[in-house]
């Protein structure tokens, strides 16, 4: 595993840099100002007009030359689909201090993979937003009024982002 995460480490510098060595010299150009892509012995990639004591002037050479080669993965499966994002507006809604929970649906054959919570009323909080537990089309939304004792009227929009099961 600790291989896995210097591989890891090791892509990242190598396609930081490459970005840095494409990006910079453009925008250097614009900017009349030289820069080059320095690495401190820790592997941390920065960008200056002049690499400091202790750190090294990275080249494309040098960036291929760290960047190990393996054999090729087996292929993931596919990514979700059917993306779609449904919401309901609620007008007037009496909102307690202890709180009120309101839920929004995904279309049948669809699941929630995230959602969110808004209100119209600055005396109210949106202090929930998460999928429900008992049924994966469901997002539920739990708002409570800031107004000590006393409901507060508010619109509510609720939002499910669902994607085919």
């Amino acid at each position: 595993m600790k291989d896995y995460y210097q591989v890891i480490k090791l892509t990242m510098i190598l396609l930081i840099g490459v970005a840095a060595l494409i990006v910079i010299p453009e925008t250097s150009k614009a900017q009349g100002k030289a820069a080059l892509v320095c690495v401190d012995s820790r592997g941390k990639v920065v960008v200056r007009p002049k690499c400091r004591p202790g750190e090294s002037k990275l080249s494309l050479t040098a960036l291929e030359a760290r960047a190990p080669s393996g054999a090729l993965g087996a292929s993931g499966d596919n990514g979700a689909s059917g993306y779609e994002v449904v919401s309901t507006t609620l007008d007037n809604q009496s909102i307690a201090a202890e709180g009120t929970s309101f839920s929004q649906q995904c279309p049948a054959g669809k699941t929630t993979v995230g959602g969110g919570c808004y209100a119209s009323s600055n005396f109210v909080v949106a202090y929930q937003s998460f999928p429900f537990d008992s049924n994966p089309r469901l997002w539920r939304c739990g708002f409570a009024s800031r107004s000590e004792g006393s409901p507060t009227s508010s619109r509510v929009i609720l939002y499910a982002i669902c994607v085919d099961e």
